[in-house]
């Protein structure tokens, strides 16, 4: 069976770093995989090392170049489907979606295409989580809409995102499945290093610096532990456009020596190993990666009780479930954590454990196989 997966790349995120896992697996298992960048005009280079460690797991990498989804952009992606002869086209995220959907429409010879739902909206997850009912942003919503007639079948990365797109009217229920992430982590050997350890009691929030991650919420939360843990620290690993306002809210709260801004690290799971919670205090997420990250180094992550990571989490077992957006329930849960070293070390451990039984890369690489096999 022969797969050209596509998706815009302009970096490394999650859906990359999915990619990154899944297709070489793909390929030890029989499948013929090739794969093509889409990458806007003036992002030039910015898909260069994601196809570079493609390249070097041994899958053929193409990339298109575009300004817009115009008559050449099209005539490239028909030439290559032309050339490579898949037997499914898989589509990854929205732009991919459009482009492939329009080459497939206005093309004499419909190949079949698939897709993955990786993310919703951001401007609306920001606005309304995973609430269906929310005003939704039209451009995306028609966007999805109008690829979708010309998808055969999807699978989101959560039942939550599942969920919404088939409330949102995007996707017909029968014609969506589910399929989590699952990644065979290397981390045993990673260890506390005191160097990243900033006190006797660390909390670590890895993410963007965006509305939609909760910042307000993990910092509000600091400013409530205080009076029972003086010396606590909240180390912020990440950068983004809303990092400034942080800045600020940080100075307001008089908060300076207790939160730190780290900046985007290369090892952000070397924090989360030195740190004693984890914090994910996001108002959605299409899946949340970062959480299976910490699992893998048997730390405690404490979340807001939302969609994806809701599913994720066995609530006092794995980790704990605070009332969505309330600063107040994110310290209580964090002050259970932080006052009873022992139960927060044997959560852990049974993360850990839920990792190992629940999302592994093989169990999410047979998934898709069977998926594929539904499709041709």
């Amino acid at each position: 069976m022969k797969i050209l997966h596509t998706a815009k790349i302009v970096g490394i995120a999650g859906a990359e770093n999915y990619l990154l896992k899944a297709l070489p697996a793909m390929k030890a298992k029989g499948l013929d995989i090739c794969f093509l960048s889409l990458t806007p005009e003036n992002q030039r280079g910015d898909e260069a090392e994601f196809n570079r460690q493609l390249r070097e797991s041994g899958i053929q990498v193409y990339t298109i170049y575009y300004k817009r989804i115009g008559l050449k952009t099209r005539a490239q992606i028909r030439r290559l489907i032309q050339n490579e002869q898949p037997d499914l086209v898989h589509s990854h995220l929205i732009h991919a979606d459009f482009f492939m959907a329009i080459t497939r429409k206005l093309s004499r010879k419909k190949f079949k295409l698939v897709s993955t739902k990786h993310g919703h909206d951001e401007t609306y997850m920001n606005n309304h989580g995973f609430d269906a009912n929310g005003k939704k942003e039209m451009k995306f919503h028609w966007v999805a809409r109008s690829a979708e007639k010309q998808i055969h079948r999807s699978f989101a990365i959560s039942k939550g995102l599942r969920d919404l797109f088939v409330s949102h009217g995007i996707c017909k229920g029968e014609k969506i499945d589910t399929i989590y992430y699952g990644f065979d982590f290397n981390n045993e050997h990673i260890k506390e290093n005191p160097e990243l350890r900033e006190s006797p009691k660390q909390l670590v929030f890895v993410g963007r610096f965006t509305e939609l991650k909760g910042h307000r919420q993990a910092i509000e939360a600091v400013r409530l532990l205080l009076p029972q843990f003086p010396k606590l620290k909240l180390v912020l690993i990440g950068s983004g456009y809303f990092e400034d306002e942080m800045k600020r809210l940080v100075a307001d709260l008089d908060l300076k020596d207790q939160v730190l801004f780290k900046g985007y690290q290369s090892n952000s799971i070397d924090y989360m190993a030195s740190s004693d919670v984890v914090l994910i205090p996001s108002k959605a997420e299409g899946f949340g990666l970062v959480l299976l990250e910490a699992y893998s180094v048997k730390k405690t992550v404490v979340t807001f009780d939302v969609p994806a990571l809701n599913e994720h989490i066995i609530d006092g077992q794995t980790g704990l479930l605070a009332t969505p957006y309330e600063s107040e329930s994110l310290a209580e849960k964090v002050r259970e954590l932080l006052a009873h070293p022992e139960q927060c070390s044997s959560m852990g451990e049974a993360g850990y454990q839920h990792l190992k039984e629940n999302y592994t890369l093989d169990k999410m690489i047979s998934e898709t196989l069977n998926f594929y096999q539904r499709c041709i």
